[in-house]
């Protein structure tokens, strides 16, 4: 058995890896559709039959939604990136403690005395009942 640690960990794993799939995949549907929608943009504004003032008002349009596409497309595969290999932290509050607040024990020097002085020296300190 893990323990909470440990299970949280895992959790924290598995939050990421499914978030970069999620953002990998919205990137690339709407990079893939705006990236093929601007090489048939010519053919669809030919098929309509467009022309004049109507045709670039509606090639502006259909260019606003393919940069959008493209944009969205690029920050959503970005983001996948940054989700996958940059730890993000909960959004609770954790109890921090500053080490100013906790006493570390002072660790002892190595000791110059043979084992039959620390044993004395054992003795001495230790509480007789």
């Amino acid at each position: 058995m893990g323990s909470v640690g440990e299970q949280e960990l895992e959790n924290s794993v598995f939050g990421r890896i499914i978030g970069a799939l999620a953002l990998m995949l919205s990137g690339a549907y709407l990079f893939a559709d705006g990236l093929s929608n601007a090489v048939l943009l010519p053919l669809a504004v030919e098929i309509a039959g467009l022309s004049g003032a109507q045709a670039q008002a509606q090639v502006q349009v259909l260019q606003n939604q393919i940069i959008l596409q493209l944009a969205f497309g690029i920050i959503c595969l970005a983001g996948s990136v940054f989700v996958a290999f940059f730890k993000i932290d909960n959004f609770s509050p954790r109890l921090q403690v500053s080490s100013a607040q906790v006493p570390f024990p002072q660790l002892s020097k190595p000791a110059t005395l043979t084992t039959e002085e620390l044993i004395s020296e054992l003795k001495l300190r230790m509480p007789r009942n």
